[in-house]
């Protein structure tokens, strides 16, 4: 039986209210529990339905916008989190687990991404192959981060959560190095392929670092960030002193020796490591005597708690020369890579001997957690990400402040940025218009790259000696 016109107008008008709630919220597909919510508190009154439609998607926009405030990219955050249901009940910790769900979804999306392009390798050149097999190593390396980050949650400080999350998002902007050339006319196909899906995933990322900096009500296990005798205090007292014993007699107990002259028990660092036990839940100490290694050395993710003693800085030198240029990758180029975790080393030098002509060489890449160095030097070449912020600039300093690399090469990539210089030479109006180069304009923004938010300072510099600022002054 049709419904008389009045009625067939409120029901209507009452439909309308809840999808205007649905599309505010970015739930119409989804969640259809809004819409029995709205409609079991109703009373029939067009106006009450339009008033609670608008109070809840005003609570939750405000929401959205306060935990995006800070964000270096605003719109992957507010297309996120507007799609997460009951967003304004939900306390930081949840909101925070959510977005690391995504943020895995999307690095999975990647992987699968890289998986079908090396899956026709007459499409690729070398140097894209390498690349799409350092991407699903590390994608492999962003999933574990990820799913310690949200483990941590529970237990962990906020700083080792923001810690794992930094290395995660690292990965992904290592994944994009390795497609870029000398020249940006190098970068190919593959890149455009894989890096909008690696972009969103990075930005997932960041967006859940930067929530996981807002969380007031964290846990600080005891011990995180203290310093006992000059070293963290994870690291315990037999570790504490094998990094400071000399190496002579009555130094370091060693598991196995190192020594190009053949008096040892191996010849290659390559080849004590290999030797080296897996998954060991003990220090395993390999001294590698004076003089210098020419080898490439990987400490897999296997050789757990494995410490590199070495005769002095310059005396003992693990030196390789792979570089971009000569067709590597910047992942791969590392003379010393270290994903086992527990990893130390003391009185060595690792050299990546390429030379500034040959573009991204790398000395150590560390992929590892809980890893410490002491008394050591490395010696390498690769950019920076770089931000000055409340400098003195004198007039030396360039109008157009920064300088091309390379042509066009990677300025859409890099990160460089400025924020409330003094001085001569601290005008931007003059500055480089790339992509990459930023002009911060509020403290929200500079402070997510200050001691105390990007390296949380305040929990181990006083150790140091050294002077430092914690926020902007």
């Amino acid at each position: 039986m049709p419904l008389p016109a009045a009625a067939r107008a409120k029901k209507a008008a009452a439909i309308f209210s809840v999808l205007v709630l649905l599309l505010l919220l970015g739930v119409l597909s989804s969640e259809k529990k809004a819409l029995f919510a709205v409609a079991a508190t109703s009373n029939g009154n067009n106006a009450n339905y339009f008033n609670a439609a608008a109070a809840m998607a005003a609570e939750h926009e405000a929401a959205v916008e306060r935990h995006c405030a800070g964000t270096l990219h605003r719109d992957v955050c507010r297309s996120t989190l507007s799609s997460i249901p009951d967003l304004a009940q939900k306390p930081l910790r949840s909101v925070i687990s959510d977005v690391v769900s995504r943020a895995a979804a999307a690095v999975r999306a990647s992987s699968s991404n890289c998986s079908s392009y090396l899956a026709r390798p007459r499409a690729l050149r070398v140097r894209d192959r390498l690349a799409l097999a350092d991407c699903l190593e590390l994608f492999g390396h962003t999933l574990a981060q990820l799913g310690a980050a949200a483990a941590g949650l529970s237990s962990e400080s906020v700083a080792d959560v923001q810690t794992v999350l930094s290395a995660a998002l690292t990965n992904q902007y290592t994944c994009l190095d390795g497609f870029s050339g000398p020249s940006a006319s190098e970068d190919g196909r593959v890149r455009p392929f894989v890096q909008g899906r690696i972009y969103h995933a990075a930005h997932l990322q960041q967006r859940r670092l930067l929530l996981a900096g807002k969380e007031e009500d964290a846990i600080v296990l005891e011990g995180y960030g203290r310093v006992r005798r000059g070293f963290p205090a994870w690291v315990n007292a037999a570790d504490r002193r094998r990094l400071q014993q000399q190496q002579q007699q009555g130094g370091v107990a060693a598991n196995a020796v190192v020594a190009k002259d053949g008096s040892g028990d191996f010849r290659t660092v390559g080849d004590a490591v290999a030797a080296a036990p897996n998954n060991s839940a003990t220090r395993y100490v390999i001294y590698i005597k004076a003089g210098g290694y020419f080898e490439n050395v990987e400490v897999g993710s296997e050789k757990t708690n494995i410490m590199f003693v070495g005769d002095g800085m310059w005396k003992t030198v693990i030196k390789a020369s792979r570089n971009v240029v000569d067709n590597s990758t910047t992942f791969r180029s590392a003379t010393l890579a270290v994903v086992g975790m527990g990893f130390l080393a003391r009185d060595l030098t690792v050299e990546n001997a390429a030379g500034p002509s040959k573009h991204q060489a790398v000395a150590l890449r560390v992929n590892a957690d809980l890893s410490a160095f002491y008394r050591c030097s490395f010696v390498g070449y690769q950019d920076t990400l770089t931000v000055f912020m409340q400098t003195k600039m004198e007039s030396l300093i360039h109008p157009k402040g920064w300088l091309e690399w390379n042509g066009t090469f990677a300025l859409d990539t890099l990160y460089y940025a400025e924020y409330m210089n003094r001085g001569p030479g601290a005008d931007t109006s003059a500055r480089v218009n790339w992509p990459g180069y930023h002009v911060l304009t509020n403290a929200s923004d500079a402070n997510n790259f200050t001691v105390l938010n990007f390296v949380q300072g305040d929990l181990w510099l006083n150790s140091s000696s050294f002077p430092y600022t914690l926020g902007l002054s």
